[in-house]
């Protein structure tokens, strides 16, 4: 028997064998080991491993069935509830294509579940053009079902910058709704801080006059220094702590809603680097090394420098 690693590297660098590919009924045997281990100890870091090794031997063997669908509902779930955006991105996107196939269409237990979570997803990375181009692909399945009209109230809501109705429906202290569907913890709370964010950016364009915005009125809005999960950057002034500094308070909102920013480097070309929301486990990553550009490659008559490449 071959040690694990042998067979990891194979599949990686060589064509795939036979004798290295998980049969179908071992691949679902792990998969249940990892919804066990996910409910047990929740360990997104041996979970994520599980399911993309499981994920590789079905694309491996090309199995395009319902329990492949399954596996990647499952893991787009799961990092949903971790809070690795990043991961859930790209189980979305994968169950998309899935999702076109009729055949595999029928055998999807969270369509409308995980669409609806893509669709609070975009909302929250503020990307007009793919969500509509998502809004356009998916149209015929956003129309029915709890959770679809959740994500619909909650878009509409943000989009007419309706923020405190946002703030209503996500903050679980506030709302008096009993019929509202769950939503993944990671996604519920960034939408939150956003929409509160946003909100009090508003209100500091609103009452922007000398001492017009004072702690009691943020209070009396429902925006107090805390809320719930992370403090708000409320600054006050100097000279009397009651009172709210508008710009200053704008601007620091504004900071944290950025999406993206710029890594200074003395390297030729600078690197935009998108911020990612949420947590990602990427240790499989840390010894992926690459040349740096314009240098000779590592098989010609000089070894190329090697420097760890910077992961999004």
């Amino acid at each position: 028997m071959k040690p694990n690693g042998f067979c990891a590297q194979m599949r990686f660098n060589d064509a795939p064998r036979a004798e290295d590919v998980r049969p179908l009924s071992v691949l679902r045997e792990a998969f249940q080991k990892a919804r066990q281990r996910w409910t047990q100890k929740r360990d997104w870091s041996y979970v994520g491993e599980m399911l993309r090794s499981i994920r590789q031997d079905l694309t491996i063997q090309m199995v395009k069935d319902a329990f492949v669908v399954e596996v990647h509902e499952y893991w787009a779930q799961v990092a949903l509830e971790f809070g690795d955006f990043k991961q859930f991105d790209q189980a979305a996107v994968q169950l998309e294509a899935y999702y076109a196939d009729p055949a595999l269409e029928s055998g999807a237990a969270k369509l409308k579940e995980v669409l609806a979570w893509r669709l609070l997803y975009l909302t929250v990375e503020g990307e007009g053009l793919a969500t509509l181009e998502f809004l356009q692909r998916h149209q015929r399945h956003l129309k029915e079902g709890a959770v679809v009209k959740f994500a619909w109230r909650l878009r509409r809501a943000m989009s007419q910058r309706c923020y405190p109705q946002a703030v209503k429906l996500l903050a679980p202290m506030v709302s008096t709704e009993t019929d509202l569907p769950v939503l993944p913890e990671s996604l519920r709370a960034e939408l939150l801080r956003r929409a509160r964010l946003l909100q009090l950016m508003t209100v500091c364009k609103a009452l922007s006059r000398e001492k017009a915005l004072t702690r009691k009125r943020l209070e009396s809005l429902g925006l107090q220094s805390e809320d719930g999960t992370k403090s708000l950057p409320i600054i006050f002034r100097k000279e009397d702590q009651e009172l709210v500094d508008p710009q200053a308070t704008h601007d620091e909102a504004k900071k944290e809603l950025e999406p993206a920013e710029v890594r200074d480097t003395t390297m030729p070309g600078q690197v935009r680097i998108r911020r990612r929301l949420g947590r990602q486990h990427e240790d499989h990553l840390n010894g992926f090394m690459r040349a740096v550009p314009g240098t000779p490659r590592e098989n010609g008559p000089f070894k190329a420098e090697r420097r760890p490449r910077m992961v999004d």
